[in-house]
């Protein structure tokens, strides 16, 4: 079962400039990173209050415009199942409306249980047609 709350220790918010070392090695840890040549149109991360490190990502990418998006959301792991994938994500879909899209696209891999269950509980419209050997998903911002 997905905890909805958030940890009382954790902060969501817009990513720094300065914190681009410490999420690229958050993306390590976790893999499956979105790659391009530009930088993300918009990065939230969830951060432990009292470290100051950066325990979660999500960002998404404009590609071709006007309406195609493609977001990530990683977490580390101790910090899974705890609601923190859900905030980021929906944090960035309200950054994402703010900026006029309609909706965040991307691929899961039929494998990608995790990221399959995230989308079910974010509660938003969640459209998945099955792609090869996972599922393009669209969310609603």
């Amino acid at each position: 079962m997905l905890v909805t709350h958030l940890p009382s220790d954790i902060d969501i918010e817009p990513a720094q400039a300065q914190e681009a070392a410490m999420i690229d090695e958050l993306w390590r840890r976790c893999g499956e990173r979105i790659r391009f040549d530009v930088p993300p149109a918009g990065q939230v991360v969830a951060r432990d209050r009292g470290s100051g490190r950066v325990i979660g990502v999500a960002e998404y990418f404009r590609t071709f415009p006007p309406e195609d998006v493609l977001a990530s959301v990683c977490v580390e792991e101790p910090y899974r199942r705890q609601g923190v994938g859900a905030r980021l994500l929906s944090t960035l879909s309200k950054l994402a409306r703010g900026d006029g899209r309609r909706q965040l696209c991307g691929f899961i891999a039929g494998t990608n249980l995790a990221a399959l269950r995230l989308l079910r509980s974010s509660g938003r419209d969640v459209h998945l047609h099955a792609d090869g050997d996972g599922f393009f998903a669209e969310l609603s911002c």
